[in-house]
C-alpha cells in the first residue's frame, strides 16, 4: 500500500483515473451522437406520418361529404335506401 503513495504511484493512479475519464467521456459523447442522430430519424418519421394522416383526413372529409349529399339527395326524391343485406360480402 506504501508503494501508491510515493509520487510514482500518485501520478500512476491520476494517469490512470484521466484514461479512465477521458474514455467515459468520450462514451457519452458517441452515445449523445447516437441518441441526436435517432431523434432526427424520428422526427423525420413523425413528419412523414403527420403528412400521410393530413391526406387521409381529407379524403376521409371527401368521402362524408359525398356520403351526406347521397343522403341529402335520396331524401329529397324520396329514393329508398338500397337492401345491404350481405354486405360487404
Amino acid at each position: 500500500m506504501g508503494e501508491l503513495l510515493t509520487p510514482a504511484g500518485v501520478a500512476a493512479i491520476t494517469g490512470l483515473l484521466a484514461a479512465v475519464s477521458a474514455a467515459f467521456w468520450k462514451l457519452i459523447e458517441r452515445a449523445d451522437k447516437r441518441a441526436a442522430e435517432r431523434d432526427a430519424a424520428t422526427n423525420r418519421r413523425i413528419a412523414q406520418l403527420e403528412q400521410k394522416i393530413a391526406v387521409l383526413e381529407k379524403r376521409e372529409d371527401l368521402y362524408l361529404r359525398r356520403i351526406y349529399q347521397l343522403e341529402g339527395h335520396m331524401r329529397a326524391h324520396a329514393i329508398a335506401p338500397p337492401d345491404m343485406h350481405g354486405w360487404p360480402p
